[in-house]
């Protein structure tokens, strides 16, 4: 059973449950529930990929897809080849992030194109996300 225990009913639901299987001398797996990744830091993912896509297209940098074929950076380039890839080997197997695991490759993501491109570009906040909307 999964309970809120951000509400006051929540928590006494929870506690009811828990005593009456301490009661019964039950054996009792309690895990943590982390939250899915957040739409507004879905929304900055793709915010913060076309600054660093503007920023390297700029400079007049190209990712060079094979030795004679050379594409201007997208978010959707930065996306497939960057963050998926750096995605799956911090987390192999695992398709949808929760909000931890986002803001763990965010951090890495930040580490990896400041070393490739010697770029130093600051993740959105939810604050700039809400501020493009209006």
């Amino acid at each position: 059973m999964r309970y809120n225990t951000k509400t006051y009913q929540g928590r006494e639901l929870a506690k009811q449950q828990f005593n009456q299987l301490l009661d019964k001398c039950a054996t009792i797996e309690l895990d943590e529930v982390i939250d899915a990744r957040t739409l507004p830091q879905n929304a900055a993912r793709w915010l913060y990929l076309t600054m660093v896509a503007n920023e390297l297209n700029n400079r007049g940098e190209e990712y060079q897809v094979t030795e004679k074929l050379s594409n201007k950076y997208t978010k959707d380039l930065l996306y497939h080849v960057y963050w998926k890839s750096l995605q799956s080997v911090m987390f192999p197997n695992k398709k949808r992030l929760n909000t931890k695991e986002f803001s763990e490759v965010v951090e890495m993501i930040m580490v990896m194109f400041a070393r490739l491109f010697s770029i130093s570009i600051e993740f959105p906040s939810i604050e700039s996300i809400r501020d493009e909307a209006v």
